[in-house]
């Protein structure tokens, strides 16, 4: 039995799909328990030694979700707050891979040893295995703004928690004292390992707060830092708070040139608190506190006007953000011009353009920016991240926002 169990553990670990990276001493691990619990068990002859045989087998699972979470902790300080929930979310979605064929080999060599411990690691496992492409669906489902149905999916990942406390609690009941004790223990260890907290985690990350009298759009993914108001006494640490660094003589607008990687790029952005009726007239005197640290992305936070998606992810939905691009555009972007308030394109938008290019004049309000860039940026706009603003009138070229002390 003992080599039988290793043998069949070892393939079906190799037929899972999962990759392993550096963690892969734990598949090795369980291999290796499979042959030595069965073996060491068989030697004990103790009416108790099957149960305690079968639990062992679930010990390499636990090791392996203490580490991805670990992991995951590490990683949710890093997160991309342009990207907020959604990174925290994918984040989440691959810390949960691996763990169910661990669960699920281990329920099935423990069937030949003690059928209670096997089902209750079947009714752990096969949840965790749900929750783990769920969580990617998910994801997929907030990338094309489908903000009900990835709240949905990460309520449903939460309430698999309830299949095995249900089954842990039934078998508990069925059984003996020691057996009971150790269907207690593995039950509170599956409830934990089943998803990771991704309720926990959303409610964490912080989101940036819009302005009392802001633009208002529906429900889009918010920015997860602290919003910026320059009117505000403290814009300077609110901005520091953001990430960024003032850095007196960086005039990055000083190049006209199109950046070959403008797609891939990093970009410093000022996550921007205003008031609808602000127009970017009011902002420029603030434009040298926000240029000067690097930024070539604004996003100007809103209000969300009804509110379809569910906790925990209506706290990141119901702020969203307008993104705007401030660098040279590239020469086969489709231009725009903002006049009145309304947007003029030259010819007909395509579906998908290589780029968006608008002039908006200094008059332009950012209830307008707003309205615009929710419409045709991030994420299924046709203009998705590639929406340049430039500033002042449309005349056949880049307008550099500030002046520049050293044109090149």
């Amino acid at each position: 039995m003992p080599l039988i169990l290793m043998l069949l553990g070892g393939l079906l670990l190799y037929l899972s799909p999962t990759h392993w990276g550096a963690l892969w001493n734990f598949p090795c691990s369980l291999v290796l328990i499979l042959f030595c619990a069965t073996w060491l068990g068989q030697q004990k002859k103790s009416p108790h030694s099957s149960v305690w045989v079968a639990t062992c087998f679930f010990i390499p699972a636990i090791g392996y979700t203490v580490w991805k979470r670990q992991i995951l902790l590490l990683d949710l300080d890093y997160v991309v707050a342009q990207q907020g929930a959604a990174h925290s979310l994918r984040l989440t979605q691959h810390a949960a891979e691996g763990v169910a064929p661990l669960v699920l080999v281990a329920a099935v060599c423990a069937f030949f040893i003690h059928r209670r411990i096997s089902f209750l690691l079947f009714a752990i496992g096969i949840p965790t295995l749900a929750s783990r492409y769920i969580l990617q669906l998910a994801a997929m489902e907030l990338d094309r703004d489908s903000v009900v149905e990835a709240s949905q999916k990460i309520i449903l990942t939460e309430a698999f928690r309830v299949i095995p406390l249900l089954i842990g609690f039934l078998l508990g009941h069925l059984s003996q004292r020691l057996e009971r004790k150790l269907i207690i223990a593995i039950t509170i260890i599956g409830v934990w390992l089943t998803t990771p907290l991704i309720s926990l985690y959303l409610w964490l990350l912080p989101t940036a707060l819009p302005h009392e009298n802001s633009p208002t759009s529906h429900e889009q993914m918010g920015v997860a830092a602290v919003g910026a108001n320059p009117n505000d006494a403290r814009f300077h640490e609110q901005l520091n708070a953001q990430g960024s660094e003032l850095i007196p003589g960086l005039e990055w607008w000083c190049n006209t040139k199109v950046r070959p990687s403008w797609r891939t790029n990093s970009r410093a952005t000022a996550t921007l608190s205003l008031a609808k009726d602000d127009t970017l007239e009011d902002l420029r005197p603030h434009l040298p506190e926000i240029l000067y640290r690097g930024v070539t992305r604004l996003a100007f936070i809103g209000t969300a006007k009804e509110q379809h998606s569910l906790p925990p992810l209506r706290k990141h939905l119901q702020y969203p953000a307008a993104r705007w691009l401030l660098d040279p555009p590239p020469p086969d972007a489709h231009q725009g011009r903002i006049q009145d308030n309304e947007l003029f394109w030259n010819g007909e938008l395509p579906p998908k353009p290589q780029a968006c290019a608008i002039w908006a004049d200094w008059n332009t309000n950012i209830d307008t920016l707003f309205r615009i860039g929710t419409a045709l940026d991030e994420p299924s706009g046709p203009c998705a991240y590639r929406l340049f603003l430039v500033f002042g009138e449309k005349n056949g070229s880049w307008n550099a926002p500030l002046p520049c002390s050293n044109p090149q």
